[in-house]
């Protein structure tokens, strides 16, 4: 298995120990970069509906987004993706500032429409959207790239 198969494979599990393996049964999920054989594979012996397409007027019970968001149109990707779920998995590579601290990662604004990619920003629009979220410390998912951050979000009711 190579080492983002292995990767994968990390990732997976923790989502799925995150809702229990009970909860993907007959779920609709879309995967966004992230669907290779073992992970599709996977979510269908669990019994769920893996979509590959965004489609127009479907809402999912679990988005997949893995390191697909552009630095460019991240605010509007991001929002667009938790109007069209209850359940967000996201990851994302970050702006690094240097000190390898993820605490140095912060929201800045330059003006009105551009805000930096940033652990914060990404919790702030989580917040506004109302979802409640986690991000995962764990170093397994940050081992390839110390600047991912890796969040599991629920729309609240």
């Amino acid at each position: 298995m190579t080492l983002n198969n292995e990767y994968n494979k990390i990732r997976l599990n923790l989502i799925i120990n995150h809702f229990s393996k009970e909860w993907f049964e007959f779920k609709t999920i879309l995967l966004i970069g992230f669907k290779d054989d073992y992970v599709v594979n996977r979510l269908v012996e669990l019994k769920a509906n893996i979509i590959n397409t965004d489609y127009k007027n479907v809402k999912f019970d679990l988005i997949i987004n893995i390191n697909s968001l552009s630095n460019n149109n991240w605010q509007n990707e991001l929002q667009h993706y938790l109007s069209k779920c209850n359940n967000l998995v996201l990851e994302t590579e970050l702006i690094d500032f240097g000190n390898n601290s993820e605490e140095d990662v912060v929201y800045t604004e330059y003006n009105e429409n551009d805000v930096i990619l940033s652990t914060e920003s990404i919790e702030h629009i989580f917040k506004d959207d109302d979802f409640n979220f986690k991000r995962y410390k764990d170093k397994l998912l940050n081992n390839i790239n110390k600047t991912n951050r890796f969040w599991i979000s629920t729309k609240n009711n």
